[in-house]
């Protein structure tokens, strides 16, 4: 049994094996090609293998789930496996496409009466969007194999059709170009706007944390997470792709009176995109003279978050793909605390950029303060890139809606959408 409609999730529940073969693998010459392709990958293994040549389950119908197969397999971690499976015409041209991520149910997902819940990840990107938080990845199918051991799941969510920001720093550093102030100010307000969804969001009281004003933290906030959709209608932005937040598989519905916040998920993510509170299993900066973090376990606050999203637009500015500058000042700091403390908690002491405004670099740094509570909440940071953004808006609108400065998005390599 699956549990899940009293959070108004649509849950396909499919019995058949998880690893029936799609009719298209029947083309000797294209499998041996296509898995040729994926070997190359180091992470490829026979779970990533046999992923990519089942059935996608797209459509009941086989006749129809056989018009879509898997041309790429995006990424593999300890929490599944991604593929890029595409639709094509008679003349081979893409007309639709779909991400689906195949991951095993948690032990946490699973009821003391034996039942299957639906993983987070599902519960998060869908609660959402039915809020209207329209910049993260939209989730179109959820479907369970209950009769794998373990219980399998398949999301099934929207492409992107510029990549990834990770992509998009890599094509600027390349040509030695930057990006555009009015993009990061508009990427900037994008991500203002999901924090503050995150920060607002509510479930049913059956699966709430300990505490008041509970909130989400994502936990693996990055560039390689973070993708680049449609762009906005003219009405509502300038012409460049729109933020979309994606692999919510980290994370959380907590409050800081939750006993697992952060004890139990202080370890996950991405080292390098972790916040200072965070670092170090949580022992980062807990001897200082002044503490500002509290224990190690202390939880962590929507706070977190900022930080993460703050960081993601230091990339932008710098054309950074990984965080390293970053990082390497917080390391640095940990053992600087009374000069960190004399620049106001700022490994940046006072940012500044020759290409960037300062209203933009102050925002950043404010941001990426060490102290925790020295950063913007969530409302507050909206409020500071919506005023900042608007003006770039007006521009574009006097100029009959053309950009300011116009933009070559790379196109995602693995797709060409119609």
């Amino acid at each position: 049994m699956v549990v899940g409609e009293r959070l108004h999730v649509a849950v396909i529940k499919e019995i058949a094996d998880v690893q029936q073969r799609a009719r298209w693998t029947g083309d000797t010459q294209k499998k041996k090609s296509r898995t040729k392709k994926w070997s190359e990958k180091s992470w490829y293994d026979d779970y990533s293998r046999s992923f990519g040549l089942s059935r996608p389950r797209i459509k009941t119908n086989p006749d129809q789930d056989a018009e879509w197969e898997c041309k790429e397999l995006l990424g593999r971690g300890s929490f599944g496996v991604v593929g890029l499976w595409t639709k094509s015409d008679s003349r081979g041209n893409v007309i639709d496409a779909v991400a689906i991520k195949q991951t095993d149910a948690e032990r946490r997902e699973i009821t003391p009466e034996g039942e299957t819940t639906i993983p987070w990840e599902a519960l998060i990107m869908h609660e959402l969007t039915a809020r209207g938080c329209t910049n993260i990845v939209q989730l179109r199918r959820v479907v369970v194999f209950p009769l794998e051991k373990p219980v399998q799941w398949r999301f099934y969510m929207e492409v992107s059709r510029y990549g990834t920001l990770s992509d998009l720093v890599r094509a600027y550093k390349k040509k030695n170009e930057r990006l555009p102030e009015a993009f990061i100010w508009q990427a900037f307000n994008d991500f203002a706007r999901v924090a503050v969804h995150m920060s607002n969001i509510r479930f049913d009281d059956s699966v709430a944390p300990r505490g008041k004003n509970p909130f989400i933290l994502h936990l693996d906030l990055k560039h390689d997470n973070v993708l680049l959709g449609d762009a906005p209608s003219r009405e509502e932005g300038l012409h460049y792709p729109s933020v979309k937040v994606a692999d919510w598989g980290l994370a959380e519905f907590t409050s800081v009176d939750s006993s697992e916040n952060s004890r139990k998920w202080r370890n996950y993510g991405t080292r390098v995109w972790m916040p200072p509170e965070q670092r170090h299993s949580g022992t980062y900066g807990r001897d200082w003279r002044r503490n500002v973090f509290g224990s190690s376990t202390a939880p962590f606050t929507m706070k977190h978050v900022v930080w993460q999203m703050a960081a993601c637009v230091y990339g932008l500015m710098t054309l950074e793909q990984h965080n390293y500058n970053i990082d390497r000042l917080v390391d640095r700091y940990e053992d600087r605390e009374e000069e960190l403390r004399g620049q106001g908690y700022s490994v940046l002491g006072g940012y500044s950029s020759r290409v960037y405004s300062k209203s933009l670099c102050k925002l950043v740094e404010e941001c990426l303060l060490v102290d925790p509570k020295l950063r913007p909440s969530p409302r507050e940071l909206r409020e500071k890139t919506l005023a900042n953004w608007k003006p770039h808006f007006a521009k574009f609108k006097k100029a009959g809606y053309k950009n300011p400065v116009p933009m070559q998005f790379p196109k995602n390599l693995k797709l060409e959408l119609p």
